[in-house]
Order: structure tokens, then C-alpha cells, then sequence
């Protein structure tokens, strides 16, 4: 630690005297207070430079005493930089010719300096005010901040640090800069419908892929599909098959599967006689399970009964990472009342139930009719295969009842597992709700972060006079597991305000975009990271042009 010399002449001494004081992180912002007890006088200081009482002269040079604009806080540095910060957009990639800088990444720059040790960099972000944070050493000129949130300003300072522990420092220049966008491009040819590429032949809706990395066996670094066929016999939830493995470098091998409907997974069973057994099987996920759960596909799905009620339901795979069979009887597929009945070979498990459910109490599932749509969050690029822990979240679409506000489809409710159930967060009996919020997508970022894509279908900008499902403009938000509560898991009050959604913008092959009616009608989109990079990011999707069938089609983020 370095001292700084003041040195002072005064009328009731002899001599000059000079008093060493210990340095400090930032004398422009603290108070020195040096106390010399004389034989005739007290000397009281505040601040380097300042001069003393008691008819005290200062003669030192006044260097160290934070006048200068750069805010040099030590008189003994021989550091010098003007501090002059810029801002500006990076990386990303290019479609049709024209290029979309990264969505996530902020490129920093400052002059040079001269005895300096390292640079520390700040970014603070305006939704929520998190921080993001690099260091850079001495002698480079730039940094490159990661991690960031798309279409967010930031403000950005840099610190000159003349030493290891940043004691002495100048500080530059504010600057600030905005992330651009998240750019999806469908994957295909031109700019139509016809022209895009079906990434499962008879993929018709509540598409969602599932990703295994590595000691899945066979499955190893593959998607696997689970989605809702074309096929009135097969209406379910059909397995979609890869040959290849997921690469990067090759985007078409994440966009080709072979579909196995009616032959395996769930398929609609006859309309029962029974108003309380499963009548539709209707969206799903499926979710590889860690070696300690059983190495096996738990499959999610939302099912409604005769009397129309619908819940969420599971059920475990019995071929392992294979995921084709979910049958412990003989037939390879579940198909019939009786497979889905108790005794059954289908039997499933109840996840999230219903108002009225005799054990609503004890998992919070008052104040809603039905539980629909859904997809659960937990830490897939930390490992692919869910251990069960608790604190993994599900994001689901609730009809609510009467007392709990208005009876919509596009309301999604928050539960979180505890290690053995689902319970769903509340308040005065009521669950708490994303409005205006359809088809939700959570995607794991690193650390206890996720985005939570969806639809927002009040906004009604290009709905055309169609049957056909309207979600509107797809959106998306952050959440941060750190911004309340435990900071382990991510809870419904992690999540950053509805009206602080971002925009999501996307291309045909050919880099046109999309028209507002074109992006309204994109539906039952899942995102998933085949090789475990946030640099690969894919989602798959039924889209239609509001006229015909919904198929299967898949798009990759341009700039991630």
C-alpha cells in the first residue's frame, strides 16, 4: 500500500512538518482524517490536498486529490489514460446477405494507457439492474462482454487499475450501448411455406424435443421428438427419430427425423364410456432422467377426460434412453381405454391436477379448472438428464375459476417440485399468473438463468379470418434465480415483469422477414441446445399460413 506526503508549513512551528498517509481505494470519495498531536497545536485534515488549520500552509503538490476529471486516486502513480469508453454491437452472423450482430454480446474499447496493471469492466443492464462483469489486462484496448440479455441497454464503465488489487484507479468515461434482437431464420428455401423443410414428414402440432448428451448410450448427442401427427389414427403424441448426431457446423442434422406414429408412444385411445378416463392425449415433453432415476424418458403430457377436464400427467419409458415404448405390457404403444386405466399398462402418474382434487391442499391446486400446456425448467446445460431435484419449475396454462379472475387460455401458472410433488405458487388461494402468455418455452442459460419464450396473443397486429390458433408476436422473458428468495432455483418472483418482454424477429431462408401475420401464426415452438452451447441454438415449431394444416418446421438463432 502506498502513502501519500503532505507536507505543511505552520506559523506556530519552527519547521516544515510532513505527515504520511496511508492510501486509500478512492480519495475523491473518502475522508482522510490524520490527527497530529503537537506540543502547542492539533492538526486536523480532511482529504488529501486540503490545507491544515492553525494557520497551516499545504505545500504539497495537490496530486492525488481526485480534481482531475479522470479521478486518479494516488499521487505517487505514474498511471495515465484519457478514460475515453466506447460501445459497441458484435458477432452474430449474416442471412441473405446482410449480418445481425450478436444478441448477447457488447464489444467495449478504450485508448491506451501507461502503467496500468489490468482493466476492470462493468455493464449494467436497465430491466433489472444485474451486472455483468470482465477484466482485461493491461495493455489491451478492448473486451467482449458474454452473456447478456437481447434487445437491453446497458451501462457500461471501465476501470484503470494500477495495480493487482485495484487500490490506485482511474475511472473512464460513461458509455453505454443495447444488445440488438434475438434473429431467427426457418430453415428451408425462399420465402413461402411450401418451400420450408418438415423436419418430421407427418409433424402436425405440440411438437417438443428432447436432447441427450453424452452416456445415453446409443442416444448419445441426439434430439428425439415427441409430437402430435398428422394422422387422425395416430393423434397423440408420436416419437420422431434422428439417424445422425447433432454438429454445429452442419445445422441440417438437427432438422431430420423419422416419425414412428401409431407404431410407438401415446396415441388418442376410443371415446370412453367413463366421463373420468383419459379421452385426448394432447402436448407433451419428454424428459430424459439421470442414472439415479432409472436412465429413461419421463414422459409429461396434458391429457383431458370425457368430462373435459384437463391435468398433467407422466409416464416413464420401459426401452431406456430409447423412449419409444411406454407400455409395461406387450404392445409397443399405448392406444386403448383399458392401457390408460389403472390396472393398465399406461397407467400415469398425476402431476399437476385441478380445483376440486382431493389432495389440492397439500400441492396448491385451487383456484384453477383445468391444467394445460407446459414445460419444465431445470439446469439442461449444466446436465441433460434431470436427477429429480427439487427446485426444478413448470411454467403451465390454467383456466382459472371465478374467484381468481377471468376464465382465459392464455394465463400460465408457476409450480415448483420439492422433490416429490408439484406445488403450484399462490396467493390467497389464487395461483400467480403470466397473462397474456401462450405456449410457454423455458430455456436454461447457465447458473440458476433461463428465458421463458411465449406467444402473446392480445396482440391481434396481422390475425387474419382464421380457425386456425392465433399466438401473436413471440416474446420472451429473463429470470434470475439470485434475485430473490433461494438463490439456487428460480421462483416465480425471479422472473422480470411482464411488460419487460422482448421481441423476437424472424427471417424466411432466404432473409425476408416475416410479416406480422406470418410470426402470429408460428405455434408449439420448443427450444433446445443440441451440443450444450448457447452458440447453437435451434427451435422447433408448427407453422401454417393461417389457411391449411400446421406442419413441423425448425429455425436457428442467427446471433446468439
Amino acid at each position: 500500500m502506498r502513502s501519500h506526503v503532505i507536507s505543511m508549513t505552520c506559523d506556530l512551528l519552527d519547521g516544515p512538518i510532513s505527515i504520511h498517509v496511508m492510501d486509500c481505494v478512492n480519495l475523491n470519495h473518502l475522508e482522510i482524517l490524520v490527527k497530529t498531536y503537537l506540543a502547542l497545536s492539533s492538526l486536523l485534515i480532511l482529504g488529501v490536498g486540503i490545507a491544515a488549520v492553525h494557520g497551516c500552509t499545504d505545500n504539497s503538490s495537490g496530486k492525488g486529490s481526485g480534481g482531475d476529471d479522470d479521478d486518479t486516486t494516488d499521487s505517487g502513480s505514474t498511471a495515465s489514460w484519457s478514460g475515453a469508453v466506447t460501445v459497441a454491437t458484435t458477432g452474430g452472423g449474416a442471412v441473405g446477405g446482410t449480418s445481425y450482430a450478436s444478441s448477447s454480446k457488447l464489444l467495449v474499447s478504450w485508448p491506451a494507457a501507461t502503467g496500468i496493471d489490468h482493466f476492470e469492466i462493468t455493464a449494467t443492464e436497465s430491466v433489472g439492474g444485474s451486472t455483468s462483469l470482465a477484466t482485461a489486462s493491461g495493455t489491451e484496448l478492448s473486451a467482449t462482454l458474454t452473456e447478456l440479455k437481447a434487445s437491453t441497454a446497458y451501462a457500461v464503465s471501465v476501470v484503470a487499475c494500477a495495480d493487482a488489487t485495484c487500490s490506485t484507479s482511474i475511472t473512464g468515461t460513461s458509455a453505454s450501448g443495447t444488445t440488438p434482437a434475438e434473429t431467427w431464420v426457418l430453415q428451408g428455401t425462399g420465402h413461402t411455406h411450401s418451400t420450408l423443410t418438415k423436419v418430421v414428414p407427418d409433424g402436425n402440432s405440440k411438437i417438443h424435443a428432447a436432447w441427450f448428451g453424452a452416456g445415453a448410450g446409443a442416444q448419445s448427442n441426439k434430439v428425439q421428438l415427441y409430437y402430435g401427427p398428422m394422422a387422425d389414427a395416430a393423434k397423440g403424441l408420436a416419437v420422431g427419430t434422428m439417424s445422425g448426431t447433432s454438429d454445429a457446423t452442419n445445422p441440417t442434422s438437427v432438422l431430420s427425423f423419422a416419425s414412428t406414429a401409431g407404431t410407438n408412444g401415446l396415441v388418442r385411445p376410443p371415446a370412453p364410456a367413463d366421463p373420468t378416463a383419459l379421452k385426448e392425449i394432447n402436448t407433451g415433453e419428454g424428459v430424459p432422467l439421470s442414472a439415479g432415476m432409472g436412465s429413461k424418458i419421463r414422459l409429461f403430457f396434458e391429457a383431458n377426460s370425457g368430462n373435459g377436464i384437463s391435468r398433467i400427467y407422466s409416464l416413464d419409458s420401459q426401452d431406456g434412453y430409447t423412449g419409444l415404448d411406454f407400455n409395461s405390457g406387450a404392445p409397443a404403444n399405448c392406444s386403448t381405454t383399458e392401457d390408460y386405466a389403472a390396472a393398465g399398462g399406461c397407467a400415469p402418474a398425476l402431476v399437476i391436477g385441478v380445483n376440486g382434487d382431493t389432495d389440492a391442499s397439500t400441492r396448491g391446486w385451487g383456484g384453477f379448472t383445468n391444467a394445460r400446456q407446459f414445460k419444465l425448467g431445470f439446469p439442461k446445460l449444466t446436465n441433460w438428464a434431470w436427477d429429480g431435484s427439487a427446485g426444478t419449475f413448470m411454467v403451465f396454462t390454467v383456466n382459472r375459476t371465478s374467484a381468481c379472475g377471468m376464465d382465459t387460455s392464455t394465463t400460465q401458472a408457476f409450480a415448483v417440485y420439492d422433490g416429490t410433488n408439484w406445488n403450484v405458487d399462490t396467493a390467497s388461494g389464487c395461483p400467480r399468473v403470466f397473462e397474456n402468455a401462450q405456449a410457454p418455452m423455458p430455456l436454461h442459460i447457465g447458473g440458476v438463468r433461463y428465458k421463458m419464450y411465449f406467444g402473446d396473443p392480445s396482440d391481434k397486429t396481422g390475425r387474419a379470418d382464421s380457425g386456425l390458433p392465433w399466438l401473436g408476436p413471440k416474446k420472451f422473458l429473463y429470470a434470475d434465480g439470485t434475485k430473490s428468495g433461494s438463490a439456487t432455483l428460480v421462483e416465480y418472483d425471479d422472473f422480470e415483469a411482464r411488460a419487460s418482454a422482448r421481441t423476437m424477429t424472424f427471417l424466411w431462408p432466404d432473409g425476408t422477414a416475416l410479416s406480422d401475420t406470418e410470426a402470429g401464426y408460428i405455434d408449439d415452438f420448443t427450444m433446445v441446445t443440441p451440443t450444450a452451447s448457447l452458440d447453437f441454438q435451434v427451435m422447433y415449431m408448427a407453422i401454417t399460413d393461417s389457411r391449411t394444416a400446421p406442419f413441423s418446421a425448425g429455425a436457428l438463432l442467427v446471433n446468439p
